[in-house]
């Protein structure tokens, strides 16, 4: 199973950070049971979440922030999915 955002726009030179949130702060890293993966084109910028093997603890609320490296006071929360 995998999530995915597109973002566009935005300055080509800070690039916006990406992180995943399950629940309310646990950041989610690449390892045994989650990939993440990041495509750039002309003027999409494409981040996906991937799950190895999905299991019911994986259920819950997922968050993704974005925010410019610079200034991560200012990072934009957006609820993308509850796993139930």
């Amino acid at each position: 199973m995998s999530i995915t955002i597109e973002l566009s726009g935005g300055d080509i030179l800070n690039k916006p950070r990406v992180l995943w949130i399950k629940g309310k702060w646990n950041e989610i890293t690449k390892g045994d049971r989650y990939d993440m993966t990041k495509n750039e084109s002309a003027k999409v910028l494409t981040h996906t979440l991937t799950f190895k093997s999905p299991k019911m603890t994986d259920c819950g609320l997922y968050t993704v922030r974005i925010g410019v490296v610079k200034i991560s006071r200012e990072n934009l929360k957006v609820p993308i999915l509850k796993l139930s």
